[in-house]
């Protein structure tokens, strides 16, 4: 049986988790690269800032907030999320979703060297729906429900491509004529 101070401490653990500011919309970005092969390679340096690109200077990265860290995120070889050798991985977690990130790589040496900048990557922002306002911009399948339908404005939403002849529309009955009748 649980004790009722560790029910609190594990609530509170819990509730923690769900009230930390930008964790339920937070992001989480994995970079992959082609490994370096040098053996002296100690690891590689993760650089990140947002809103705008950093030119592929290191200075110029200055990111915060990420869970594993500031830029830049410092990933040593054992830390490779990817198991194949000739690929490296690894993921950035808690990043503002709202955000723009332009992140590069450099790989650095146990005696302390450390490469350019790699290419430039950058998350995108999702697009939001277009907005089409229903008055202005009536889909194409819109049926007026004031309008009484004609089946010339549903032809387009029925599957078949038969005619359908128009229940509404009455073709105008002839009278019968003393000539017509005398046949019969």
């Amino acid at each position: 049986m649980i004790s009722p101070f560790i029910k609190w401490v594990l609530s509170s653990f819990f509730l923690f988790l769900f009230f930390i500011p930008g964790v339920t919309d937070a992001m989480t970005v994995t970079l992959g690269w082609n490994a370096n092969i040098e053996e002296n390679l100690a690891g590689y340096k993760i650089y990140y800032r947002l809103d705008s690109s950093g030119d592929r200077i290191h200075g110029n990265y200055d990111g915060a907030g990420a869970y594993e860290g500031d830029s830049p995120i410092v990933m040593y070889l054992d830390e490779d999320e990817d198991p194949d050798p000739r690929f490296v991985q690894y993921t950035i977690h808690w990043l503002d979703r709202t955000r723009v990130y332009y992140f590069v790589v450099t790989a650095f040496s146990v005696c302390g060297l450390e490469s350019g900048c790699s290419k430039e990557v950058l998350t995108t922002l999702p697009e939001p729906p277009p907005y089409v306002d229903p008055v202005d911009d009536p889909p194409d399948n819109y049926v007026d429900p004031i309008e009484e339908p004609s089946i010339s404005r549903l032809r387009g939403l029925l599957p078949s491509e038969e005619p359908i002849e128009d229940p509404i529309y009455e073709e105008p009955i002839e009278e019968p004529s003393m000539s017509r009748l005398r046949g019969l």
